[in-house]
């Protein structure tokens, strides 16, 4: 068996936030979903994420958020954000 990468998806977007997990699934992903940006960060410094797939479009993401969320990844993270 495969195996299972560790993904961390942040999408508002319901039909995205479904179809992306069934997509990853068949890959031996197992998705986390976030709707928002807010918490993010705790979840990336819980978890030694493989990939990371984020809508920079969310209402509450902004540049300083994802300068954070890069300095996460690189301190003990593996995730590649996307």
């Amino acid at each position: 068996p495969l195996p299972t990468w560790l993904v961390l998806l942040v999408d508002a977007d319901q039909t995205q936030a479904e179809a992306l997990p069934a997509a990853f699934a068949r890959e031996s992903a197992a998705i986390t979903t976030r709707a928002d940006a807010a918490g993010v960060a705790e979840t990336l410094s819980a978890t030694p994420w493989d990939t990371v797939v984020c809508d920079l479009t969310l209402p509450d993401f902004t540049l300083q958020t994802l300068a954070a969320w890069t300095a996460l990844a690189w301190s003990g993270s593996r995730a590649p954000a996307l």
